[in-house]
């Protein structure tokens, strides 16, 4: 890979980080709303006790992605305008590409931390099937 295409690489990934971003606030706004009418509800008693534990994980998970995509968009942003802003800085092409290693990683933490949330949702959906 040579380096213009290492300079385009953060400008590819951002629309679909972005993406990734949007879908991820919108389920951790549901489930954020769903334990809110929870905690308001007077019969806890009919959801198992597993309910409220499993939720908040999958919310901690949620906000593990979200951090980590934000985190992915901020050193995109930063990477994007020490290359087309400052290019007179003399930065390198190793570290336009350093960061750009490190917000690949961060998006597959991102997708980890996602797919640890999809799966406990499915045992969620599992535990109601049971009902």
């Amino acid at each position: 890979m040579n380096f213009f295409e290492f300079i385009n690489l953060p400008f590819n990934l951002l629309s679909g980080v972005g993406l990734l971003i949007l879908s991820t606030s919108a389920r951790y706004g549901t489930l954020k709303r769903r334990l809110i009418e929870y905690s308001n509800t007077s019969e806890k008693k009919t959801y198992p006790e597993s309910y409220v534990s499993r939720q908040i994980k999958r919310a901690h998970f949620l906000r593990n992605a979200l951090f980590l995509l934000y985190v992915s968009i901020s050193l995109m942003t930063i990477n994007s305008l020490m290359i087309t802003v400052f290019p007179h800085l003399g930065f390198s092409g190793f570290f336009s590409q350093f960061l750009s290693v490190v917000n690949v990683l961060l998006i597959l933490l991102a997708a980890i931390q996602l797919m640890l949330e999809t799966s406990l949702s499915l045992k969620i959906i599992e535990g109601y099937a049971e009902l």
